[in-house]
């Protein structure tokens, strides 16, 4: 990550730019990788701000209902993809119907976490 400064404002307007140019939904793209651990995020910079995507399964409840998206996770990246870690939670995600929405992190000195800040709406 390029320290704050210009260097800083440049990553931080193309990161947004990046962002402002996906749709509201895009596919979500299941990889297995056994050999990903479940790894904290880094830590931020007070302000910094991260895209990512919030992954959910699309759910038919009814026969001429809507599809309804059920929450799954979310993960900071510049790419809709989600993870598996065994072979098992691969299987169960690869068969689901899943999207991804584009999301924004923030770091948050005071709680010492990532949280969403913007979820792209219709």
């Amino acid at each position: 990550m390029p320290e704050r400064g210009s260097d800083q404002s440049q990553f931080d307007e193309e990161s947004a730019n990046a962002y402002k140019e996906l749709p509201r939904d895009v596919s979500a793209i299941v990889v297995l990788n056994k050999k990903k651990q479940p790894i904290p995020h880094r830590q931020g910079t007070p302000g910094e701000v991260q895209n990512g995507f919030s992954f959910y399964q699309l759910v038919l409840r009814k026969e001429g209902a809507p599809l309804e998206a059920h929450y799954v996770t979310s993960r900071i990246g510049e790419q809709p993809v989600l993870e598996a870690v065994s072979e098992s939670q691969y299987k169960a995600w690869g068969k689901r119907k899943m999207i991804a929405r584009p999301i924004r992190y923030i770091w948050s000195e005071e709680k010492g976490l990532w949280s969403i800040v913007e979820t792209k709406q219709e």
